[in-house]
């Protein structure tokens, strides 16, 4: 059986201050971590051993990046400008941190923290809506085209955040996309990466007809997506909403890598990417 080892290479060109703290607290969990600490029941996996290792990782950190700007939010609520004091008793109390390590989750949670109070200043909305009209009228994500004049519901414009303000992810231009109401709502939700999804269940026959693709949770086609993007993001050390606009919106249906193989997550490809 193969050695599972860790990827080491999962960063990408930051936008946000969520962006930098989620990598700061993924190496923050790492720290101390053999590079193949997974190995005892992952290297049962024939395949996918690697990827599913890079869930199980990503999804811990996201989850807990999202924990923490969450409760930094509710402290700011509770003590105003000065809750800083209690965020450091909170990280305290719920992390085992050195000093160092609480200084540096202090420092940069209390700027994804803020960053998740930002709302999208009027010019910008006039800024984004002017650019989509002239340069990309249709959604990122699924592709269809924008209703600018908010006729169709389901495919109205909006202004989508790449990386959550629920996450830390600021209202600025370059974590900004233009998307239709169904995709904000529906497909992308707060998720701030694939593995923020239940993507364990996804299970595709061999054979697919149309009616088991329609069993296949939105969430979990736009989680497709998202895996692409950060892939391209990582590879080529660009941003996501760089990576997103390179790799154009998701195919549908996605192609399986490997056809003697149900349709797992790994196994399913976006075709723009992997052509």
């Amino acid at each position: 059986m193969k050695s599972i080892r860790r990827k080491r290479d999962y960063t990408y060109r930051f936008q946000t201050s969520g962006e930098a703290f989620y990598a700061h607290v993924r190496a923050w969990l790492h720290q101390g971590l053999a590079a193949d600490h997974m190995n005892v029941w992952l290297q049962k996996i024939e395949f996918y051993g690697e990827e599913w290792q890079e869930f199980l990782e990503q999804a811990t950190a996201v989850w807990l990046t999202s924990r923490l700007v969450q409760a930094g939010k509710s402290l700011h609520e509770l003590h105003g400008d000065r809750y800083s004091t209690a965020l450091r008793s909170y990280l305290k109390e719920y992390l085992v941190l050195t000093r160092s390590d609480a200084m540096d989750f202090e420092r940069l949670l209390i700027g994804a923290v803020e960053a998740s109070s930002q709302e999208i200043s009027k010019g910008l909305k006039r800024q984004i809506k002017s650019w989509a009209k002239d340069h990309h009228r249709h959604c990122y994500i699924c592709g269809v085209r924008l209703d600018f004049d908010l006729e169709n519901q389901d495919e109205s414009f909006t202004r989508e955040h790449i990386w959550p303000r629920s996450l830390g992810g600021e209202s600025t231009l370059e974590n900004l996309l233009p998307a239709c109401l169904k995709c904000n709502c529906t497909r992308k939700l707060n998720f701030g990466s694939w593995a923020s999804t239940s993507i364990q269940s996804t299970a595709v026959p061999m054979l697919p007809t149309e009616e088991d693709w329609k069993n296949v949770l939105p969430s979990h086609f736009y989680a497709l997506h998202n895996y692409s993007a950060q892939s391209e993001a990582i590879k080529h050390s660009i941003t996501l909403k760089d990576a997103f606009l390179r790799i154009g919106p998701y195919d549908f249906p996605p192609r399986f890598a490997d056809n003697c193989d149900i349709g797992h997550f790994f196994n399913l490809q976006n075709n723009q990417l992997h052509s």
